[in-house]
């Protein structure tokens, strides 16, 4: 059996072939992989993937009016119209389930359905309308099993369906023959020995209810000709020695792909695109899935994480990751990836290539004294020199003497009233002038006050 699968998609197009699922008759799942036929139409449109499944029954049954107490659970056929017996005991009525919510992703969209059925006997080849109905009760299939012809049932077994019981022995229809909502599901005429369907919109309707809402599926019973005797009709069940016979549910349903959706706060998620939407974020290509948040920041990887393990940072900013990008110079360059934090340089420009940035390689002292922060080859360009690395024009005059620190050759002594020792001089001839100018007043004051103490003779 085929598994047919359709995918309408922008491309890249993605949907992976599932498992074809069919119950076998004691109700377990089968699941056999089938071999798929791709159908792609390429539109802008969220991707849906459709996809078919073959039910066999959950269970199924016989409702025999001839007595309160006749069941058929295990029996290779149910029956439906009325056999020769005479009334109130000639009525069959057929029960039938389906695990839909078992079989079909729980959020599809149910687009077609139709029940397969085999009919093998029957006392006439006239056609006989045969009505789905949708029951609204649950019910049961036992191990009861009529080794004849199966027309007569055998004795009800526990927690079978019988005319008058949901479940016997205990449990009953409200109303006797089945408990069922009076709007056919599907309609169709049964003649001579074949196979018919039943299809329709109701159905759809049907199964995606019960899909939707899986407590309320009690599955369907089939009601034939039941105005004169002799128009029953037998068909084959799940319990069929030939399995081509047994009843089939055909579902076509169609899925959104679940792919990697980014949230608004940076989170991704595995969503359906509508799901998506409706949570405001966007979905990634199908190629794509969620990384996982492994810096604890928020932000997935593939949701615009440029830093993933990075706590601080989603994106690489100046420095890049695990560095900071906090600027005390205001020169638009990181701290941390600044060659000169402390003064702007937003240039970067280092000429001797030492990783320390021109601007803070030194200061430039001009001739006049004034200091000017600038790189080497302007300082020398001007006619000026550098003082020692890392050494800043600062507003910093200790000696008052109008020059500024780092340019300054005395930055101890006032230049203005020793400006032959100091000015233009360096600072260890500056001292020593400085010195023996002391010495020298000292010397001088020695003498006078010796020529006060010594006694003139005349």
């Amino acid at each position: 059996m085929a598994k047919t699968l359709f995918c309408v998609a922008i491309p890249p197009l993605h949907c992976v072939p599932g498992l074809s699922t069919i119950k076998t008759k004691e109700g377990e799942r089968l699941n056999t992989r089938m071999a798929t036929v791709g159908v792609f139409i390429f539109l802008a449109a969220p991707m849906v993937c459709a996809d078919v499944v073959n039910l066999l029954p959950a269970k199924d049954n016989t409702l025999y009016q001839s007595g309160n107490s006749l069941s058929n659970g295990r029996g290779a056929h149910f029956f439906t119209g009325r056999t020769a017996q005479l009334d109130p005991f000639s009525r069959r009525r057929a029960v039938i389930a389906f695990d839909i919510a078992g079989s079909i992703p729980n959020d599809a969209t149910i687009n077609s359905v139709t029940l397969r059925l085999f009919m093998s006997r029957s006392p006439t080849v006239a056609t006989m309308i045969t009505i789905l109905f949708p029951l609204d009760a649950d019910w049961g299939e036992g191990t009861s099993n009529d080794s004849g012809g199966e027309g007569s049932g055998a004795p009800a077994a526990a927690g079978d369906a019988t005319w008058a019981n949901t479940f016997f022995p205990s449990d009953f229809w409200a109303s006797a023959g089945g408990d069922f909502t009076a709007i056919p599901s599907g309609v169709a005429g049964v003649g001579g020995i074949g196979t018919y369907t039943w299809t329709g919109s109701q159905m759809v309707a049907d199964v995606q209810d019960w899909l939707d809402n899986p407590t309320t599926n009690y599955g369907w019973i089939l009601i034939g000709n039941e105005s004169a005797p002799r128009t029953a009709k037998r068909f084959d069940s799940k319990d069929n020695t030939t399995a081509s016979r047994r009843p089939q549910l055909i579902v076509d349903f169609s899925t959104s792909p679940v792919l990697a959706c980014c949230l608004p706060a940076g989170a991704c998620e595995m969503l359906e695109e509508d799901a998506c939407i409706g949570a405001g974020g966007s979905s990634l290509d199908e190629s794509i899935e969620c990384e996982g948040d492994t810096d604890d920041d928020g932000v997935d990887g593939v949701c615009g994480d440029g830093c993933p393990t990075d706590p601080q940072k989603t994106a690489p900013g100046v420095c890049g990751c695990l560095l900071s990008d906090f600027d005390s110079d205001g020169d638009g360059i990181g701290d941390d990836c600044d060659n000169c934090p402390d003064l702007p340089n937003p240039g970067q420009s280092d000429a001797d290539g030492n990783g320390i940035g021109d601007a803070c390689d030194g200061s430039c002292c001009l001739e006049d004294y004034r200091c000017i922060q600038t790189g080497p080859s302007d300082c020398l360009a001007m006619g000026g020199y550098l003082t020692l690395p890392g050494t800043h024009c600062v507003e910093d005059d200790k000696d008052g003497d109008g020059l500024v620190d780092p340019c300054d050759r005395c930055p101890g002594i006032n230049d203005a009233l020793f400006a032959p020792e100091c000015q233009g001089a360096i600072p260890t001839v500056s001292s020593w002038g400085v010195f023996v100018l002391a010495l020298l007043l000292l010397v001088i004051a020695k003498i006078r006050f010796a020529r006060r103490r010594t006694p003139i003779i005349r």
